[in-house]
């Protein structure tokens, strides 16, 4: 049974309607340890006769046998195989992968072989045999003609296959070193089939056992020369079954592929790099400035989330004491517990407020007095509250604002990267429940400017007036004091004289000044003089101020608005899952009760509201980062279609398909990663510097890792895409320009 047998193999070649024969008739058999030599002339179909015995071209009348097996039903993957376990091929155009090496050529016919040493040292003795050591490193596009058919020659030489096929081998090498050429395909044959295409028979004469001349498509002459030593046929088998020797071996071979063909073609490399770090960062920072996106599908909780709160209130409706909030806290086994909670479901100019130490100062300390407050402010703001701050305090400048316009001195910074969390301001404890005093009701500036129309009076240094005048003056609120007004002060001050506790006009604790209000002997020390006055607030409202102390002014709060209006206070436990279990305790002691990570529910318009704007925010996202998606996808596809010819020549090779198609993702991985690392650079640069971090909303892992993964998905298709273009196509068609279909 002969190796190969050909029984009427014709060939038709279809161009823009024209046909044309390539061969026809063709009936030939081949055995191992044959040197056959085919001649004709050009345009014969000497070469066609090649690239069929060798699978990169189709036949379309006829049989082709392999070792007795017909092959007309073989489909591209059935080529593959026969040509990475039968098929060795000298290109007349060489088809030498002109990014690669002399070496890196050579070694891709050598992957059967684990051992990157023994690989390498072969590749290096293969080199050396046929006259190419100097040009080692040399790329294929810097070889002459000669030079590059010696590497096919090499990389032929170094697959080892049964049959080795050469299309003019020697056609671009001087006499001398074309007869070693011969020689040494000469000396393979003795086990393998060796089949010479060549216009000149006389170079091979002397060493070919075969002699067949082809004309005008077909068979004219087959003619015996030399007899041959037959070669069994399983003793090929030995060596190919190493070429898929298992999984981790053909994954090692792929990312040493990949890697070869990413180092290999640099501007390619670098613009597919820059195509997945533009596609990445855009994806980045259209995910940043999507204002409020993450509020879309996250929780939205009715009050301020803190781990293991509780909000308590009577179930009868009445109001709490603080007495009675303490002794709660104890029985329930509470960390802790805080009966003026106000604050923490509102904010104070959009901080978040605390009397507990968080944060590191970055600047100055933590609040020491009851009027300080320790700031905690993203990065993008550091120069603006830097100028704020005022750690001696010798003006107004450096002053929290609480309420409308009370301040309170900023005592130290702290400054974080996340601009997605909250600001804090943290006070005393008793700092904060003045705060929380203050929120209630309309504040006022440190320097108060106020009218004084005088009555009847005595001269004074300070007034230069004898008789009824108004002039200007500004009061200075004393230190550690507070200024506050509002519709529901005067009621404050007539229920706090029906407590039988009245705060005296005049007193260092009360100052009281307001529109209409007549008062007589009421001394003050800034004016030194004793008059009937009446007192006009510059507010701007009409509405009567009170000057106090934090004494009184917690005492006002606690007597009348925490007394009549307050009904809720906040005991806190180790976590949500042990607050959890303490909420039906809570309730059987007769109090409602309900945790701080309850969620809002929507109803009616508000939700019909929320999913409008949720699905247009959600719509311009998504279309923006379809945009994205698809101009990364076209990119790296035109990109990596510039290296068509080398998948092409891979193939003519017999290099296992799943070699090539994974080498391919290999590749696109290893532009990926400094892609991802600059991308992260560039984020990270942007969070560092003060002035872009307030810019762009922080990201988080799950956002970064959801962009990457859309990126890797989009390099998977493209890659994909790119091989299924790659194998639909006979090599032939591939290595001619062909297009994919």
């Amino acid at each position: 049974m002969s190796f190969i047998s050909l029984k009427d193999i014709g060939k038709i070649y279809v161009s823009e309607g024209s046909v044309a024969v390539g061969i026809r008739g063709v009936n030939l058999e081949f055995e191992l340890g044959e040197f056959v030599a085919v001649t004709g002339k050009s345009g014969s179909g000497k070469t066609t006769l090649l690239n069929i015995i060798s699978g990169m071209d189709s036949y379309e009348e006829g049989e082709m046998l392999i070792e007795g097996e017909p092959t007309s039903h073989y489909i591209q993957s059935d080529w593959e195989e026969y040509r990475k376990k039968y098929i060795s091929f000298i290109f007349q155009d060489y088809n030498i992968v002109d990014s690669f090496t002399v070496l890196q050529n050579v070694e891709l016919a050598l992957m059967h072989i684990e051992d990157h040493s023994k690989r390498r040292k072969r590749a290096l003795e293969l080199i050396e045999r046929v006259g190419l050591k100097s040009h080692v490193a040399h790329k294929g596009s810097r070889l002459s003609g000669g030079q590059k058919q010696r590497t096919v020659i090499a990389r032929a030489l170094a697959k080892d296959s049964p049959v080795l096929l050469a299309d003019e081998p020697t056609g671009n090498l001087d006499s001398k070193t074309s007869r070693e050429i011969i020689e040494l395909l000469k000396e393979i044959s003795k086990d393998k089939l060796v089949i010479i295409v060549t216009h000149n028979f006389d170079q091979v004469e002397e060493f070919a056992t075969r002699h067949i001349r082809i004309y005008d498509g077909a068979v004219e002459s087959d003619k015996i020369i030399s007899s041959h030593e037959p070669v069994l046929h399983h003793a090929i088998n030995v060596v190919y079954d190493s070429v898929d020797s298992g999984f981790r071996h053909t994954l090692r071979n792929a990312a040493d592929l990949g890697w070869v063909r990413y180092r290999a073609m640099p501007k390619l490399s670098v613009f597919i790099i820059f195509i997945m770090f533009i596609s990445m960062l855009a994806a980045s920072l259209v995910t940043a400035t999507t204002d409020g996106f993450d509020e879309i599908f996250g929780p939205k909780y009715v009050v301020n989330h803190i781990d293991g709160r509780v909000i308590v209130s009577r179930r009868d409706g009445k109001t709490m004491t603080e007495q009675e909030v303490n002794e709660l806290s104890e029985k329930t086994g509470a960390q802790s517990c805080l009966f003026h909670d106000y604050l923490l479901d509102s904010s104070l100019s959009g901080f978040k407020c605390t009397y507990e130490h968080v944060g590191t100062p970055d600047v100055g300390r933590f609040p020491e007095e009851d009027n300080e407050v320790f700031l905690i402010v993203p990065i993008g703001l550091k120069d603006e509250y830097m100028k704020l701050y005022d750690l001696d305090g010798d003006d107004s400048e450096g002053q929290f604002v609480v309420g409308d316009w009370t301040r309170f001195k900023i005592s130290g910074l702290d400054f974080f990267y996340d601009n997605t969390k909250s600001s804090v301001a943290v006070f005393t404890e008793r700092g904060f429940e003045c705060a929380t005093a203050l929120s209630l009701f309309r504040s006022y500036t440190l320097s108060f400017d106020a009218e004084i129309e005088l009555l009847s009076g005595e001269q004074s240094d300070n007034v230069m007036s004898l008789f009824s005048s108004t002039i200007m003056i500004s009061f200075e609120l004393p230190e550690n004091s507070y200024a506050v007004g509002g519709s529901e002060l005067e009621k404050i001050l007539e229920y706090s004289a029906q407590q039988g506790r009245e705060y005296h006009i005049g007193s260092t604790e009360v100052t009281l000044f307001g529109n209409g209000m007549e008062r007589t002997s009421l001394s003050f020390d800034e004016l030194d003089f004793v008059s009937d006055y009446k007192i006009q607030g510059d507010t701007g409202t009409g509405e009567c101020v009170i000057i106090v102390s934090p004494d009184v002014l917690l005492d006002i709060v606690d007597r009348y608005y925490y007394a009549t209006y307050y009904y809720q206070s906040s005991l806190f436990f180790k976590n949500d899952k042990e607050a959890e279990n303490k909420i039906e305790e809570l309730r059987n002691l007769g109090y409602s009760a309900f945790p701080s990570y309850s969620e809002k529910t929507t109803t009616g318009m508000d939700e019909l509201l929320n999913i409008i704007i949720s699905f247009f925010m959600i719509f311009a996202w998504a279309c923006s980062m379809l945009f994205i998606c698809l101009f990364m996808l076209l990119c790296t596809k035109r990109a990596m279609r510039t290296a068509t010819s080398d998948i092409a020549v891979m193939r003519s090779m017999g290099i296992p398909v799943r070699v090539i198609k994974a080498g391919v993702y290999f590749q696109s991985a290893y532009c990926m990663i400094p892609a991802f690392i600059m991308t992260i650079a560039v984020m990270v640069t942007i969070y560092i510097v003060p002035a872009l971090n307030y810019r762009f909303i922080f990201l988080h892992a799950p956002q970064y890792l959801l962009i990457f993964a859309a990126a890797v998905i989009i390099t998977v298709i493209s890659a994909r895409g790119y091989n299924k273009a790659m194998f639909t196509q006979s090599v032939k068609k591939t290595l001619t320009g062909g297009e994919s279909k």
